[in-house]
C-alpha cells in the first residue's frame, strides 16, 4: 500500500484513493508549512494587529458613545423641565389673556349699554322737544280763538257784574 510498489508486477501506481489523497496532502501541507509559513504568519500577524487596533478604536467610539448618551441625557432632562416650565408660564399667560378679555368684552358690552340708553335718552328728548313744539303750534293756531274767547268771557262777565253792582246799588238806595 505504498504509492510506488516494487511488488512482482513491477513498478506501478497505488489505486487505492483514500491513501493516495491523504499522501497527496500531507505532502501539500508539508510544503506550504516550509515555503509559504513564514509569509503567511506574517500575513497572520498583521491581520492579528488590525483587529486589535480596530477592537481598540471600537472601544474608544464606544466609550465616546456612553459619554455623548449622557450628554444626550442631561440634554432631555433639560429639555424636559424646561417643557414644564413653559407649559405652566403659558397656561399662566393663556389665563390672563383670557381674563383681559373678558374684561374687555366687559367693558364694551357696558359701553354699549350704555350708549344704547344715551341714543334712547336722546330720542326721548327729541320725542319730548317734538312734542312740546306740536304743542306750542297747536297752542299758537288755538290761542287766537281761546284768547278771543276769554276776552268775550271776561266782558261778559264784567258786564253781568256791572250789572249785578247796580242792581244791588239800586236795591241799597
Amino acid at each position: 500500500m505504498h504509492v510506488f510498489s516494487l511488488s512482482h508486477e513491477g513498478f506501478g501506481l497505488n489505486t487505492n484513493i483514500l491513501e493516495t489523497n491523504i499522501l497527496n496532502l500531507a505532502v501539500v501541507i508539508w510544503l506550504v508549512v516550509t515555503n509559504l509559513g513564514p509569509e503567511y504568519a506574517g500575513i497572520l500577524e498583521k491581520r492579528r494587529e488590525n483587529i486589535t487596533s480596530m477592537i481598540a478604536r471600537v472601544e474608544e467610539k464606544y466609550k465616546e458613545a456612553l459619554a455623548l448618551r449622557r450628554v444626550a441625557q442631561l440634554q432631555v432632562i433639560e429639555a424636559k423641565s424646561k417643557a414644564v416650565i413653559i407649559q405652566s408660564e403659558g397656561r399662566i399667560v393663556t389665563k390672563q389673556i383670557y381674563l383681559n378679555v373678558l374684561k374687555e368684552a366687559r367693558e364694551e358690552d357696558l359701553r354699549l349699554k350704555r350708549t344704547e340708553f344715551e341714543k334712547r335718552q336722546q330720542i326721548q328728548v327729541q320725542s319730548n322737544e317734538y312734542i312740546r313744539s306740536t304743542l306750542v303750534r297747536l297752542l299758537f293756531a288755538k290761542a287766537p280763538s281761546f284768547v278771543k274767547e276769554e276776552f268775550q268771557d271776561a266782558a261778559t262777565r264784567k258786564a253781568t257784574t256791572l250789572n249785578w253792582i247796580e242792581k244791588a246799588s239800586l236795591s241799597i238806595l
